[in-house]
């Protein structure tokens, strides 16, 4: 299958409006689109973006023109990637993101659904593999020694994902495709990874379950 690109997904015509627009029609707007966040143009300029939220207790006859400082940024240049994409939609709380050159000019629009639509296709979530969550202390945490134990097991890394950093330990999730989990699940841990996710392949899961039940049954004796 061949790798689908991110502009693959954007979409040239998209809902936007002007600074001339009154904030009353700026909400229909929004409303008829079903967006949280509308792209302001000039020309054909992105001038920034305007979030229903932020339209709240305004005057209705009033003009967007009239609050310059409420437009936020949600554009990114073509050649930004994937990872970047996901923080400006996280942190502008936008469902549309503008693509622009160097001069502004805007040459697209990524909606939040497609950009989800992409993800799904990419092989961290679309190759059937498993998920294994782990941690181990930050100064003895490397990428690179994860990705050797997992090769070396004759498995294939899809990706990483760090879900946690703190002063002490780094927390990943490590997406393999693999035709034996058990032998990974111990070679991480002799290397000294704590394993955090349950795995059905787990034989020191399972050694331990089968621990605590005879020791249950010891003391019911």
């Amino acid at each position: 299958m061949k790798a689908q690109e991110i502009y693959q997904f954007v979409e040239h015509e998209f809902a936007n409006t002007t600074t001339s627009t009154s904030i009353r029609r700026c909400l229909k707007l929004l409303e008829k689109e079903q967006l949280k966040c509308i792209a302001v143009l000039d020309n054909n300029i992105y001038l920034g973006s305007i979030h229903i939220e932020d339209l709240e207790g305004l005057d209705i006859q009033s003009k967007i023109e009239n609050y310059p400082y409420l437009l936020r940024n949600c554009s990114l240049h073509k050649q930004t990637g994937t990872l970047d994409f996901l923080r400006k939609f996280a942190e502008q709380e936008t469902d549309q993101i503008l693509l622009v050159n160097e001069s502004n000019e805007v040459e697209g629009s990524l909606s939040l659904f497609d950009f989800f639509a992409y993800l799904r296709e990419t092989p961290f979530l679309a190759f059937s593999g498993e998920e294994i969550m782990l941690q181990k202390k930050r100064e003895d945490f490397t990428y690179a020694e994860i990705a050797q134990i997992i090769e070396s097991n004759q498995a294939k890394l899809l990706g990483i994902f760090t879900q946690f950093v703190d002063t002490e330990y780094i927390q990943v999730s490590v997406r393999i495709d693999h035709n034996g989990m058990n032998e990974i699940l111990q070679s991480l841990r002799r290397y000294g990874y704590d394993i955090i996710s349950l795995h059905k392949e787990d034989k020191l899961t399972e050694k331990l379950k089968d621990y605590s039940d005879y020791f249950n049954k010891f003391l019911n004796i």
